[in-house]
């Protein structure tokens, strides 16, 4: 009940803000959240201003400062507050509450934290609580240097007050305050993607799926890592929460929004202050842009922030707590030991893929509206590159104790970014379109499409939007496809499980007697390979063939043409997921281990099929030009078949020869497939990421191929 009492306190104390802070198109509960952070803000520099006065945190006397400074607020700001806008409950929401319930209840029973947080912020807690104030002597001991006497003080002043209120120091409780932060986070996501402007009917949809991704992957990053009572929660909701005040336009009302989400990143830890610095920069940037920047919002953006670390700095200064030597000189021979231990994060080996949205940063930089988000996150993990490269400690041992911690900082601003950059793609339906504002919401649109040739084209995103809003069209030219496979065959299904079966029996003989030592149990090492080499040929062998009976239809029904390129990748797609049967059925066959990693094998498939597309669209949109490239790109794939290692291990090839190997992305690709099915492990984060590299690679190039020569394939009409 003390922490609940805490919650409303500062809900309260923020409230007293009122129009200043919020009233322009907020939701409800948005509103309520910034209204929250603000009282935490506020109660930070009170706890400092008394702590440097010398006066003891006592809750009789805080709880008087606390009421004066509400009236003096409340009288100070006053205004006319508007209606806030209102959010209905979508089945997101509901699912959302899920994870997160279930990231609260380990964090109340099983105390799912770990013992850096403990000594960083739990023992300070503990020690403000006893002492009723910053314990400056605990903190300025020589043999306290784990504790990081130099970190701001907001985590450990809300323990000692929760423990203050309550009556005693209770760690289940205390730890609630991660879950807190957590449904912030939640809270500040859901504003984001709902204050986004987009036209397609299943933009809804979007946004609840988003959220409850996002929901579920933060709750399992939190629980795999034990993040419970960290502070890197705050500065993980200071910047997701920034993100609406973004989207819109910058007003003196967005000034000190950002002014309170800055100080409140300053008080939470050092990484923090870099990134309060970059949120005042960012937005004195846009405030810039739009026109003159006025004093009265430079003070409200930067004061705020500036005074509770100008307050800090003075006892860290007063007492000695800095550490002897932060930085060592930037130590570029370092870099590929950091690589490394990103890339085998050691005993943190509980790994759920959640990091891999990071890979998808430079995609923001796609909307106008998200590149100020894009250079923070930018500018965040710039730094802390500098200080791994720099640190005069451990570097491998560093960056395994400490990267998840920092990753938490962006993962919830990229993912939420993602989100909104993929209700962009499917907002806008055609280049320069535009709809009339009797569209109802959430709906299509009632009145004529009105084209404006005032807006530019732009094809990469156009078409992209178009293939996104006719997503069903897809689905049903691959059961047309399937259909029409499957309808006049003897064997109709069976085929899909003969085919490789055989080739597995004639590569087995051919190939068993050769690699008999070097490959145990080489038919599962095989049929592992062939799977992928299978769907890869012949999915980007069909956009060939098939897409010229989609194009002529497109000449005599407007349709958009990367349909029938999606539907190919779709249709085999399915043929892999019947083929991963027959995996299955040999596995149990030669005794070979079957482990829970399989699953592992779906967002491989979808890496896969995305490298897939970017082939086939190079390959059809030169067909089209050149008929002769199809029959030059079977010889291309006979090659790039051997040219793969997929019916002899790597290690045979010459160690010269073997950098010429990796080359090839199906190699990369390969090791994501045949690590589930015949070693039994999913690979680590290095392969998924060089192999995600290169996939989006490979289908952004292909995709701008097709795009820009959209015009001369019209023309041609596909032939």
């Amino acid at each position: 009940m003390s922490l609940i009492s805490l919650v409303a306190v500062c809900t309260l104390l923020g409230s007293a803000l009122g129009s200043k802070i919020a009233g322009g198109a907020e939701s409800r509960t948005f509103r309520w959240l910034l209204y929250f952070l603000s009282g935490v803000v506020q109660l930070h520099l009170v706890l400092l201003v008394l702590d440097a006065l010398g006066v003891r945190w006592g809750p009789a006397v805080v709880v008087v400062v606390l009421v004066v400074l509400y009236f003096l607020v409340r009288f100070i700001c006053r205004g006319r507050r508007t209606s806030p806008r209102r959010m209905a409950i979508g089945w997101g929401d509901v699912l959302a509450f899920v994870p997160w319930a279930g990231f609260a209840y380990l964090a109340f029973r099983e105390r799912i934290t770990m013992p850096d947080f403990v000594y960083q912020w739990g023992i300070k807690g503990l020690r403000y609580y006893l002492e009723g104030g910053i314990d400056v002597e605990f903190l300025a001991q020589p043999w306290n240097r784990w504790v990081h006497p130099e970190y701001p003080n907001l985590l450990p002043e809300l323990y000692a007050l929760t423990a203050a209120v309550g009556g005693g120091f209770r760690e289940p409780e205390i730890l609630l305050w991660s879950a807190v932060f957590f449904a912030g986070l939640l809270i500040a996501a859901r504003e984001a993607l709902g204050s986004w402007e987009a036209g397609s009917s299943g933009s809804n949809d979007v946004r609840h799926l988003v959220l409850s991704v996002l929901a579920f992957a933060l709750a399992s990053f939190g629980i795999g890592h034990l993040m419970a009572g960290a502070s890197d929660w705050v500065v993980a909701l200071a910047l997701l929460a920034s993100l609406p005040v973004m989207l819109a336009e910058p007003d003196r009302r967005s000034d000190r929004q950002i002014g309170v989400l800055a100080a409140l990143a300053s008080a939470a830890k050092l990484e923090g202050m870099v990134l309060a610095v970059l949120l005042v920069v960012a937005q004195i940037v846009r405030r810039a842009r739009r026109g003159r920047l006025p004093l009265s919002s430079l003070g409200w953006i930067t004061l705020p922030s500036a005074f509770g670390v100008a307050l800090w700095l003075r006892t860290v200064w007063q007492h000695d707590l800095l550490p002897p030597s932060a930085f060592d000189g930037v130590d570029l021979s370092r870099l590929p030991v950091v690589l490394s231990a990103l890339a085998d994060p050691g005993p943190m080996r509980f790994w759920h893929g959640a990091a891999l949205v990071l890979g998808l940063l430079p995609l923001l930089l796609a909307s106008p509206a998200l590149r100020p988000l894009a250079a923070i996150c930018a500018g965040l993990l710039g730094v802390y590159l500098f200080v791994y490269l720099s640190a005069p400690v451990d570097t491998a041992h560093y960056v395994r104790s400490s990267a998840p911690r920092l990753v938490l900082h962006v993962l919830p601003a990229v993912f939420a970014g993602v989100g909104l950059l993929l209700l962009t793609w499917m907002g806008r339906r055609g280049p320069g379109r535009q709809v009339t504002p009797d569209t109802p919401e959430g709906g299509e649109a009632s009145a004529e499409e009105i084209y404006d040739s005032a807006v530019p084209s732009r094809p990469f995103d156009d078409e992209f939007r178009d293939l996104l809003s006719r997503l069903d069209l897809v689905w049903l030219w691959s059961r047309r496809t399937i259909k029409l496979r499957y309808k006049r065959s003897v064997l109709g299904v069976l085929w899909t499980f003969l085919e490789p079966l055989a080739i597995l029996t004639i590569l087995t003989v051919v190939f068993s007697s050769i690699f008999r030592f070097e490959i145990p149990n080489y038919p599962v090492y095989v049929l592992s390979g062939w799977v992928l080499w299978d769907f890869f040929s012949k999915s980007t062998t069909a956009m060939v063939q098939e897409v010229g009976d989609g194009w002529r239809l497109s000449s005599s029904v407007r349709l958009t043409r990367s349909v029938f390129l999606a539907s190919s990748v779709v249709t085999h797609l399915f043929h892999w997921l019947l083929a991963l049967l027959l995996v299955i059925a040999v596995l149990l066959v030669l005794g070979h281990p079957i482990t829970w990693s399989l699953l592992g094998l779906l967002p491989a498939m979808a890496v896969t099929a995305v490298f897939a597309l970017g082939v086939g669209l190079v390959v059809s949109t030169v067909t089209a030009f050149f008929h002769d490239f199809s029959l030059m790109y079977q010889v291309v794939l006979t090659i790039w078949l051997y040219a793969t290692p997929l019916i002899y291990p790597l290690e045979i090839v010459p160690e010269k020869m073997q950098p010429l190997f990796l080359l090839n992305p199906m190699t990369h690709l390969l090791a994501l497939v045949r690590g589930p099915i015949y070693h039994g492990a999913v690979p680590g984060a290095s392969a998924w990421f060089s192999a995600m590299a290169i996939s989006l690679a490979c289908f952004a190039g292909g995709w701008w191929l097709f795009t820009s020569l959209r015009g001369p394939l019209a023309a041609r009409g596909g032939t």
